[in-house]
């Protein structure tokens, strides 16, 4: 009975430590493929325009022209917005309009940039992981 015993706590323990060896490397691998973890308040608006293309880009599949397009539309967005968060003469609830409408822009030139086949996955696809670049 024992010998039963000692065989079945075997194979759990042996079958738990290859679970936890397999979610381990499987956080290494992720790990290995994430961009370099850079702090969110050291990232510049024009490092933010960039990685919001690429997020796009993965998604709907930007040609290269589309690409750059977008990036300097998400970096000038960015641009704009950080100018109006660093304004201390600007109070919260002009500022919050001030992005609101920045934002209604940037979906409003995205229309121009993006083919109608492109402007329907960006609808219907679900965004990444959004929480590297914030």
């Amino acid at each position: 009975m024992k010998l039963i015993n000692t065989i079945a706590l075997s194979a759990l323990l042996i079958g738990s430590f290859s679970l936890s060896a397999q979610t381990d490397t499987e956080r290494k691998s992720l790990r290995q493929n994430k961009v370099a973890s850079v702090p969110v308040r050291d990232i510049t608006p024009e490092q933010k325009g960039e990685a919001r293309a690429k997020q796009l880009s993965d998604r709907v599949d930007l040609s290269d022209d589309q690409f750059v397009k977008v990036k300097e539309l998400f970096t000038n967005i960015e641009l704009k917005n950080k100018g109006v968060q660093d304004n201390a003469n600007i109070d919260d609830e002009q500022k919050r309009q001030i992005i609101k409408s920045n934002s209604e822009y940037e979906q409003s030139a995205l229309k121009g940039i993006l083919t109608p086949e492109q402007l329907k996955k960006l609808d219907t696809t679900p965004p990444a992981n959004t929480n590297s670049v914030k």
